[in-house]
């Protein structure tokens, strides 16, 4: 999810030490905090949470898969102020809708393989991204309809999902897309219409 050099990443951690990484943010640096196992919301996800409502984009915090578990996303009311977001690599996940109650999320990574959501672009709060990743999953067919409301999204990346992705031709501040996956019977045209896409990889 980053845009630039490598973050500094912090990998499933006992405690949250706020002063380092308010230390790397200061220096210029982006903070990834990553889990691979997480079950019921633990107090160091507070600590995590109050550095999120100051660090906006800077610190973006990652669970990922953890087979054979469901991954529950009800665990992320406990990060309401998280503005960078990342859920990747699962099979399976449920209450996704649970993503709509995080006000402040600017960028987000989703990454389940059997997501059973394909409306989940639907959600009010998502039309304030500046930066989604949809992952690759089995059916590929999350509708990507929704997007001609999300106004400030800059940077797209999709993995194979194509389902209305004509509606892309309509974004007025995407800049940066990545197509990854994208069958070949899928017509591309529409990427000629969009004059201010200045990075594009296929």
């Amino acid at each position: 999810m980053m845009e630039t050099g490598q973050p500094l990443r912090i990998q499933n951690p006992e405690r949250i030490d706020a002063g380092a990484i308010r230390a790397a943010i200061a220096g210029g640096q982006q903070v990834l905090v990553q889990f691979s196992t997480l079950g019921e919301p633990e107090p160091l996800l507070a600590d995590l949470d109050a550095l999120a409502a100051t660090c906006g984009t800077a610190l973006t915090i990652r669970i990922y898969g953890y087979e054979p578990r469901i991954f529950d996303a009800r665990i992320l009311r406990a990060l309401p102020h998280v503005a960078s977001l990342s859920i990747d690599c699962h099979r399976n996940a449920l209450y996704l809708e649970t993503l709509g109650e995080l006000r402040h999320l600017k960028r987000l990574s989703l990454g389940v393989y059997e997501l059973a959501q394909t409306d989940i672009l639907q959600l009010d709060n998502l039309r304030g991204l500046d930066y989604l990743h949809l992952g690759e999953s089995a059916r590929n067919n999350i509708d990507l309809a929704p997007l001609r409301q999300y106004a400030q999204l800059a940077s797209l990346v999709l993995e194979g999902h194509h389902q209305h992705i004509d509606t892309l031709a309509g974004l007025p501040a995407l800049h940066d897309l990545s197509l990854y996956r994208i069958k070949n019977k899928v017509p591309l045209d529409f990427i000629s219409e969009m004059a201010r896409l200045d990075r594009l990889l296929l």
